[in-house]
């Protein structure tokens, strides 16, 4: 389930994104119970114009973190929408979130960071979480 947002923007739906966007009363970060907003699914997906669009609003939350891992759409907890974006190899997005102020890449322990993404100019803190230890280790690193 989901919002009607959120349904739009996992269907890349741009003509039903920008009717729902023009009403200040929908609630850009409302998640599905998995904590994965509008934003997140659409870089799943790999929906540029959906992502410029969604940015657009002032009210996005461009930090959102998932909450809950979510097998359908292969996103795991604690994921960002330029994580997600970063790990299915949407380039372009990844610059969009970048340009946008999105600087937090969240990784899981058993997992790499996607690598060949062009995305040398970027500022990225790397988080690895260590399955036998509840506190998750930090790495400051730049690419």
């Amino acid at each position: 389930g989901g919002t009607p947002l959120f349904i739009a923007c996992q269907k890349n739906n741009v003509d039903s994104v920008k009717l729902l966007l023009a009403d200040a009363q929908i609630d850009v970060n409302k998640t599905i119970d998995s904590g994965q907003t509008p934003l997140l699914v659409a870089c799943v997906g790999g929906h540029v114009e959906i992502v410029r669009k969604l940015l657009q609003r002032t009210d996005i939350d461009i930090k959102a973190k998932t909450t809950k891992k979510n097998s359908f759409h292969l996103v795991e907890v604690g994921a960002t929408a330029l994580s997600v974006a970063s790990k299915k190899g949407h380039t372009e997005i990844v610059r969009i979130l970048e340009a946008s102020g999105a600087t937090e890449i969240v990784f899981p322990f058993d997992h790499a960071p996607l690598l060949g993404i062009d995305i040398s100019n970027a500022k990225f803190r790397y988080i690895v979480e260590k399955k036998s230890n509840s506190k998750p280790a930090e790495k400051n690193d730049f690419l």
